[in-house]
């Protein structure tokens, strides 16, 4: 008598199966918007979720890329703005000082933005000479924002940015992002 029913129980499986398929081809139109719906409200989380992931392990990759930039005013020298690097150098809290000149600056900008022609038309350089400087790794964000706040208090300096705040940045949108994907999902 079970096995019976478990055959009954297959049997109407099987036509329901055939029944639904026979609906489905009979409305393509319908069957196809169907599908749709069904694919996006998968593949929207499900690629949302891969993408916040990869930025996630990105940035968690810079995790002590504490750099400070400072921009020196026009009117430094390259030579001064070398002799600052290696001022900069003997302060305990950093551990390297790199220079990067303002022709040093626009080649790279060159190679990388692949606008030549367009560089070639300016009448001067617009960017300024550049250090680049790592301090301690050890050091808390209110140590790092300290020196920063020393470093662009110096003469030759027109801005001094700390490199890890698109990174905060980054982590927040992440965050948020991660959050709104638990809602949609």
């Amino acid at each position: 008598m079970k096995l019976l029913n478990i055959h009954n129980y297959l049997l109407r499986h099987v036509q329901v199966m055939l029944s639904s398929l026979g609906e489905l081809w009979r409305q393509p139109v319908a069957t196809s918007m169907t599908l749709l719906v069904i694919g996006i409200a998968l593949l929207l989380p499900a690629g949302l979720f891969v993408i916040l992931k990869n930025v996630e392990q990105v940035s968690g990759e810079w995790q002590h890329a504490n750099r400070i930039s400072l921009f020196l005013q026009d009117e430094i020298s390259d030579k001064r703005g070398e002799q600052l690097a290696e001022q900069l150098k003997t302060w305990p809290d950093i551990v390297d000082v790199s220079f990067q000149s303002a022709q040093q600056s626009l080649n790279e900008f060159r190679e990388i933005s692949g606008l030549e022609s367009l560089l070639d038309t300016l009448p001067e350089n617009p960017l300024p000479a550049v250090i680049i400087i790592e301090p301690e790794e050890e050091q808390q964000q209110e140590a790092i924002e300290a020196l920063l706040k020393r470093l662009d208090a110096l003469p030759e300096v027109d801005l001094a940015q700390l490199d890890m705040q698109w990174l905060q940045r980054l982590r927040s949108i992440n965050e948020t992002g991660q959050r709104g994907i638990s809602i949609l999902a």
